[in-house]
């Protein structure tokens, strides 16, 4: 993967390429899989996110700035990878009516699974909608399972912060979705 990336990005470039892909690239690809677990093929898809996300820091790697702390240029990387994955879980996955057993169909749990997956969807797109300082920390914690001190000491903020943060995004979601019925 390395070496088409560099090939698609201009020689004066491959210096920072290669230190993002070193630092980055196994981080990112378990941050995909953690956001696309509910798709049919969740390690295919991840991959594929994450090739896409490699893609897009190449062509604006020239605007990428590595002055900013450690910690802003981590959330750069992650962003696009979560914005990838949105694009990902936007395209539906094909079925096989044929193949599904019409039991399990037929079923309260088939359906009552379907609607959970659709309201997650929803909230993940919300989600990235939402400004960095408030999605970033509730997807570590809510879809990384990441503990408070991990999160403060990854983005480099103190834990109260972390707290109000989460607070704030998810009262955010609660009055979005509120809104809608059904939720």
């Amino acid at each position: 993967m390395l070496l088409f990336l560099l090939s698609i990005t201009p020689e004066w470039e491959h210096d920072k390429i290669t230190y993002l892909f070193d630092t980055y690239n196994n981080e990112m690809l378990r941050y995909a899989k953690g956001l696309l677990r509910h798709r049919h093929d969740p390690d295919q898809d991840a991959q594929d996110v994450v090739g896409e996300a490699w893609v897009k820091i190449c062509q604006y790697i020239d605007s990428v700035n590595f002055d900013v702390p450690r910690p802003q240029l981590r959330a750069y990387v992650m962003r696009v990878v979560a914005n990838e994955a949105l694009d990902c879980m936007k395209i539906k996955e094909p079925t096989m009516i044929e193949e599904w057993d019409a039991d399990a169909v037929a079923s309260r749990d088939f359906w009552e699974r379907i609607r959970i997956q659709e309201r997650y969807d929803e909230v993940v797109l919300e989600l990235k909608k939402m400004d960095d300082r408030y999605s970033i920390p509730i997807e570590l914690r809510h879809l990384d399972n990441w503990d408070i001190k991990r999160i403060a000491d990854f983005l480099d903020i103190p834990q109260k912060t972390v707290y109000t943060n989460i607070s704030r995004g998810l009262t955010y979601l609660y009055n979005k979705f509120s809104e809608k019925e059904n939720y």
